[in-house]
């Protein structure tokens, strides 16, 4: 499987668009001890890799709008299908702090998950969603959310983080242990 934490290059780390990046390097960190400099840094592919356990964990080092130039080139290197991607990311349309895991579903107007979309030809991968949307705030307008997306965590959501990142690494490591539709049955409810 190819795990691919979705976000922007240095300078963005902790904004919002940024969780499925910093979501993915907490997993790793907590389970195998590894961090970002563990990571082998591909310009041909667009992004760092690091394989453990049998699965490639991929950091893209493009901008999130060019995401999929990481997950084609990575896909192409490793001989894998789009189904053995899983996509970790921010969702605007969930609450904040909520996960969800999906199985070929539209972009749902996340400019990352459309770029792999457009170059790998197919949204039948998974996704690893993960709710950036507080209640009392809802962004309108593009100029709106490019800025609230890119904006970093208030006091109040970072004091949960580390709660949300250890649901999140439950999720993603479930999912590869046992497959989609265990893991969607398990942790969509919650």
């Amino acid at each position: 499987m190819l795990v691919v934490g979705l976000g922007n290059p240095e300078g963005y780390e902790g904004t919002r668009h940024n969780v499925g990046r910093d979501a993915l390097l907490h997993c790793l960190k907590d389970r195998f001890a590894v961090d970002e400099h563990d990571f082998l840094n591909d310009k041909y592919l667009h992004a760092k890799y690091r394989e453990i356990e049998n699965h490639i964990y991929a950091l893209p080092n493009t901008f999130m709008n060019m995401s999929g130039l990481a997950a084609e080139a990575l896909l192409s290197y490793f001989a894998l299908p789009p189904q053995a991607l899983l996509v970790l990311h921010d969702d605007l349309d969930l609450p904040f702090g909520s996960v969800r895991v999906s199985f070929d579903a539209s972009a749902g107007g996340h400019n990352g998950v459309s770029s792999i979309i457009d170059k790998i030809g197919t949204s039948e991968f998974i996704r690893l969603r993960i709710g950036i949307a507080p209640e009392e705030f809802r962004p309108k307008g593009k100029e709106e959310v490019s800025k609230f997306v890119l904006s970093h965590f208030n006091k109040k959501e970072k004091e949960n983080m580390e709660k949300i990142f250890s649901l999140v690494c439950d999720v993603l490591f479930d999912t590869l242990q046992f497959g989609f539709e265990y893991s969607a049955n398990k942790y969509n409810g919650i």
